[in-house]
């Protein structure tokens, strides 16, 4: 984690990802990011909220990463 999050935070941030995605920050809905053209961390943002849409209608939903963002809040 970062230097810079506080300690409380990056803690909450670990428990979150641990639950979400334990596989890692390539994480999408589903394990399903072996089906990518490429990895998720590989894209640009613009690139990724894009291809969440295709996600949602592919996998019923569009949680992306290792806290699993929502095309919406991403």
């Amino acid at each position: 984690m970062d230097r810079t999050v506080p300690a409380g935070a990056a803690l909450l941030l670990d428990f979150i990802g641990s639950s979400e995605a334990p596989r890692g920050y390539n994480t999408i809905y589903g394990y399903n990011q072996n089906t990518l053209p490429k990895p998720i961390t590989k894209m640009t943002l613009g690139e990724l909220i894009d291809a969440q849409v295709s996600f949602t209608k592919r996998f019923k939903s569009s949680a992306t990463g290792r806290y699993q963002f929502m095309r919406a809040t991403l």
